[in-house]
């Protein structure tokens, strides 16, 4: 499993890009991106070719050594929730993580779109800012960005929702 890593996911792991492999791209590579929302760091992990996204709350650095338990687990997880079987999106071993450089920019695209949809449900929802209310990383929110995140529609799949697409590979 490739996980192509911005250079904000390296930098906070102390990786250097120039020590990363050359690994060519491959549809069923994963792009990770940090971000930081309610002063909370946050990875967003989206499939290159269905731009199935994961978004994961509240991590720690040391959550990404090695990176390979956490993100398998979570993206098994997703897959779950959706009713999808966890090898849709390919071989997700978490022992074969490999990271390496961004390549598709195309990707990365949405996956800024997906981070300003995320805030923007946030914001709506009010979450993490009244205290009454449960917080980003509560299990009915994560529901709520997860169910959003499926059911996008993104230009470069064809305004495919990424649930569709990955339907479409299960009937090939």
């Amino acid at each position: 499993m490739i996980v192509r890593a911005t250079a904000k996911v390296l930098t906070a792991i102390r990786q250097r890009p120039d020590q990363l492999p050359t690994l060519p791209a491959a549809e069923d590579d994963w792009y990770l991106h940090l971000a930081w929302l309610r002063a909370r760091k946050c990875l967003l992990l989206t499939h290159a070719d269905t731009l199935f996204s994961v978004f994961i709350p509240d991590i720690r650095v040391r959550d990404l050594r090695p990176p390979g338990p956490l993100l398998v687990a979570r993206i098994h997880a997703a897959l779950d929730a959706a009713d999808l079987p966890t090898d849709a999106l390919g071989e997700l071993d978490p022992d074969t993580v490999a990271l390496a450089k961004t390549l598709d920019r195309r990707v990365r695209g949405v996956m800024n779109d997906h981070l300003y949809t995320v805030e923007h449900l946030l914001d709506h929802h009010s979450i993490g800012i009244d205290p009454d209310r449960p917080g980003i990383t509560a299990p009915d929110t994560l529901d709520l960005v997860h169910r959003h995140l499926r059911r996008t529609i993104n230009s470069p799949t064809g305004y495919t929702q990424p649930i569709d697409a990955i339907r479409a590979r299960l009937t090939t």
